[in-house]
């Protein structure tokens, strides 16, 4: 597999329901939560957003879906000076859990507000690793642009330098909130995410837009057979052939969820996308490249049911799960501006 990142010396390795299956569909349920710090101001965040169900849905604006107010854990380093850069963390398909707790620690202990939104909740879902039409991918990319709106009208906060990461579904979520076509949608001239920190995103599709010009990092496990590796090594590629400030750091050995809080292990009932190969078109549009194929009612079934399987494996790597929040503090220092502490 072609190399395109490196970390501690590590080199890489190598149509209703489309949309709602761009990511990890079946992430494993997240563990239970640990006690944060005790030094961060700790608020519930109130967010107004929709429920997109579609890539089309979002490039036409979010005032033709259904609104929905979501709420957020919005989380202040005690005793900073404002204003602060912030960090959008988005969780995954086993909603909010152990891995965005401790960015959270992590980010606030670094000076950096965070707020971890909470897509499925407000909506009455608790999981969607049994299903992901539940809650869509691209409802939860609206949740987070509208995220986005809300802090950066926060005096508190910097809103040029409010950056975005997510896990599995919630990687995809950091990741489609990259692109120009989307954000000009939802949240016109207004602000943009300075970074994208995606983790093990779904590798399944690639997109057909200009990115707003934030840098992208993504960070995914070289032996992730839930939603695959070679898409997102490939699919970077392509990005920096043409100038774009996006690069990627693959784990060797590492599955996915690999900081997960549990041992690698496997999910009998879980789907991996891993074979899927899709094109999100800059109209909203997705194509099934191994088919050939326009989703749509007729074809959906046959598009997923032509590369998608049961059975994954999911969880902790410690090496990789070390080596991926020393790149995520570094790259976040750099980028927002903050001295070593």
């Amino acid at each position: 597999m072609m190399s395109l990142g490196v970390v501690c010396g590590l080199r890489p390795s190598s149509a209703v329901a489309a949309a709602a299956l761009l990511v990890a569909a079946c992430q494993a349920p997240a563990p239970p939560e640990v006690t944060p710090i005790a030094s961060a101001k700790v608020e519930t965040a109130s967010i107004d957003s929709a429920n997109p169900r579609w890539p089309s849905n979002l490039l036409d604006g979010l005032d033709n879906d259904t609104p929905q107010t979501i709420t957020g854990r919005l989380s202040l380093p005690r005793g900073a000076t404002g204003p602060l850069p912030a960090m959008i963390i988005v969780h995954g398909s086993g909603g909010f859990g152990s891995r965005g707790l401790a960015y959270e620690t992590l980010l606030n202990k670094l000076g950096v507000a965070t707020l971890r939104t909470d897509s499925f909740r407000p909506r009455g879902v608790a999981s969607t690793v049994g299903s992901q039409r539940a809650v869509s991918t691209f409802t939860m990319v609206a949740d987070a642009f509208s995220a986005l709106k809300v802090l950066a009208a926060d005096p508190r906060i910097d809103p040029a330098r409010i950056g975005i990461m997510g896990f599995s579904k919630g990687g995809s979520v950091a990741q489609l909130t990259a692109f120009e076509g989307f954000a000009d949608a939802v949240v016109g001239p207004g602000p943009r995410f300075a970074l994208h920190l995606p983790f093990y995103r779904g590798c399944l599709y690639d997109v057909d837009m200009p990115l707003t010009g934030a840098p992208v990092r993504e960070l995914v496990g070289g032996a992730d057979d839930y939603t695959g590796v070679d898409g997102c090594v490939a699919y970077a590629a392509k990005r920096k052939a043409v100038g774009d400030d996006y690069d990627i750091t693959v784990y060797p050995g590492a599955h996915h969820g690999f900081n997960a809080d549990r041992s690698p292990a496997p999910c009998v009932r879980c789907i991996s996308f891993a074979a899927c190969d899709w094109l999100i078109r800059a109209d909203g549009g997705i194509f099934d490249k191994n088919l050939g194929l326009e989703f749509g009612p007729r074809t959906s079934r046959r598009i997923q049911g032509n590369c998608t399987k049961r059975g994954t494996t999911f969880g902790r790597n410690a090496a990789a799960a070390e080596q991926a929040e020393s790149f995520v503090l570094n790259f976040v220092r750099q980028k927002f501006g903050l001295a070593r502490p």
